[in-house]
């Protein structure tokens, strides 16, 4: 949850500086292409950012997933074990 909303004020800080600099009007073609190049690797830039902590919470959300089957599989078991015992016990007492 921190990571996305650090993401989004990432997101909206670019956001803001390339609105800034739009709203200053280039003086020639030349500007033009070197704003439209900075706002460009500024982009990319985020984007990047975006994709490692959307690969990261991807990776903690797949362990999260083999540690909670791992003790369904280890409750399951010891289910199994409790039910053989509870059987043993009954055919013991009759």
């Amino acid at each position: 949850m921190k990571i996305t909303i650090k993401a989004l004020i990432a997101t909206a800080s670019v956001a803001l500086m390339a609105s800034m600099a739009n709203a200053q009007a280039p003086a020639s073609l030349q500007d033009l292409l070197e704003q439209v190049k900075n706002d460009r690797v500024s982009e990319a830039r985020v984007n990047k950012e975006r994709e490692a902590e959307f690969t990261s919470a991807r990776a903690d959300k797949q362990a999260l997933l083999r540690t909670a089957q791992g003790q369904l599989r280890s409750e399951e078991q010891s289910g199994n074990r409790l039910s053989t015992s509870i059987d043993s016990n009954e055919k013991n007492t009759v």
